[in-house]
């Protein structure tokens, strides 16, 4: 499980430095992130803490299924 936008990966050390870069950039950023979580192992990579809960939820119906994500 990995969360992208607050990834080290992301390289971005505060909320100030964050406000400087376009929008591009972070859009940038992000695609990047999200490989690299999906090459080092995660099963599930999100953008925000909030999309937890449907990550939760989907291990859950999977876990109801059988599988063992």
């Amino acid at each position: 499980m990995g969360i992208a936008r607050y990834s080290n990966y992301m390289n971005i050390n505060t909320l100030d430095e964050e406000e400087t870069l376009s929008e591009d950039e972070i859009a940038s950023r992000l695609a990047h992130t999200r490989d690299m979580l999906t090459k080092t192992g995660a099963h599930y990579v999100i953008d925000e803490p909030l999309e937890l809960i449907g990550v939760v939820d989907d291990i859950n119906e999977r876990l109801a299924r059988g599988e063992r994500p």
